[in-house]
């Protein structure tokens, strides 16, 4: 699967914040899947789910452009 500089990304919070999907609090050092493009970070249960579409999306993109 190919990478691109702006792809999202699993990491452990430099900072509290909450969840961009859902607006749970995560404390500083919890796991979190963050969106550069649009600066959004999600956690728990939203992050899982953001994960996965990401990958799906990710391998479609792959899929399509070796059917050429």
């Amino acid at each position: 699967m190919k990478r691109y500089a702006r792809d999202p990304f699993w990491l452990a919070a430099r900072y509290a914040g909450k969840c961009a999907g859902c607006g749970e609090p995560f404390a500083r050092g919890a796991e979190v899947f963050h969106y550069p493009n649009g600066r959004k970070t999600y956690s728990g249960e939203c992050a899982r789910a953001a994960s996965e579409d990401f990958q799906s999306l990710a391998a479609y993109e792959d899929h399509t452009s070796r059917s050429c």
